[in-house]
């Protein structure tokens, strides 16, 4: 009897999007918790601020693509082992 579940695994990407989803939001949420009168320039460096994790996350997203992949051949064979 096999003891392994079945879940699928999510893809690195996605996992690299959410941390840095997560991440644009609560820089967001501290920034309007904590302060109390935001003027324009303020509500500038917050949007900014938010924006860096996205723009950084695309950046990463793009070079991982770029790896190259392994063979469906030699995934099998080092499974085997």
């Amino acid at each position: 009897m096999n003891n392994e579940t079945n879940k699928a695994s999510l893809h690195p990407i996605v996992v690299v999007a959410g941390y840095c989803a997560g991440a644009s939001v609560m820089i967001v949420a501290i920034a309007l918790a904590l302060l109390n009168n935001i003027s324009d320039g303020g509500m500038w460096a917050i949007a900014a601020m938010a924006a860096a994790p996205a723009l950084m996350g695309i950046g990463i997203a793009y070079f991982m693509t770029k790896q190259p992949q392994p063979d469906a051949s030699s995934i099998k064979s080092q499974s085997s082992l």
